[in-house]
C-alpha cells in the first residue's frame, strides 16, 4: 500500500487550512476539550470555501472533527443550528473524499487511507494550527456499509503526510 496522499488525475488536490482555534468547552472530569476554529478548503481552479466555527474534540491524546464519530455526522448535545452546521461540514469532507475515490477509480484502493483522506487532511490542518502533536480520529463508512472509527497514531505516515500538506498549503494564516 502507498502512504502518500496523491491527487487523482483530473482532480486538483484539496488543501485545508485552519485558523483561530479557541477552546469553547471542557468536558466533565477532564475527559477532553471542545475547540472551535475556521477551516478553509481549497481545490485550485475549482473552489475555495470557508467554514466558520467548526468544532474539534481533543480527548485521550486524539483530535477529531466533532460529530465524525456518528454515521449521520450529527453531534449530539448541541443546539440544532450548531449541529446542522457541523453536520454540513462533515458531509462536505465525506463528499470530497468520495470525489477523490471516484476520480481514482480502481486505483483508489492502492492508497492507504483513501476511505477517509479529506477527514484526515482537515483534522491534520487543525493539529498544525494548534501546534500540538495528537493522534487523529476519523469515522467512515466501509464498502460493505459498516461504520468504522479509526485512530491514526500521530507518528503514522498518513498523519505526517497530511500535516506536511497542511503546512505547505499556506492556508493557516490567511
Amino acid at each position: 500500500m502507498l502512504d502518500r496522499l496523491e491527487s487523482p488525475p483530473g482532480l486538483a488536490p484539496i488543501a485545508f487550512g485552519v485558523k483561530a482555534p479557541q477552546r469553547v468547552a471542557t468536558l466533565p472530569q477532564g475527559r477532553g476539550y471542545l475547540w472551535s476554529a475556521q477551516v478553509k478548503a481549497v481545490r485550485q481552479g475549482q473552489f475555495s470555501k470557508v467554514f466558520a466555527n467548526v468544532l474539534f474534540m481533543e480527548s485521550n491524546d486524539t483530535a477529531y472533527v466533532f460529530g465524525i464519530e456518528a454515521p449521520d455526522a450529527r453531534p449530539g448535545g448541541l443546539p440544532a443550528d450548531v449541529a446542522d452546521q457541523q453536520q454540513l461540514f462533515i458531509q462536505f469532507l465525506r463528499e470530497q473524499t468520495d470525489d477523490d475515490i471516484r476520480a481514482l477509480g480502481m486505483l483508489a484502493k492502492v492508497f492507504r487511507g483513501h476511505e477517509y483522506g479529506c477527514e484526515v487532511a482537515a483534522t491534520a490542518a487543525y493539529v498544525v494550527a494548534r501546534e500540538v502533536s495528537l493522534n487523529l480520529g476519523v469515522g467512515y463508512q466501509t464498502e460493505s456499509g459498516a461504520y468504522e472509527l479509526v485512530g491514526i497514531h500521530k507518528d503514522d505516515e498518513l498523519v505526517t503526510q497530511a500535516r506536511l500538506a497542511a503546512l505547505s498549503a499556506g492556508l493557516q494564516h490567511q
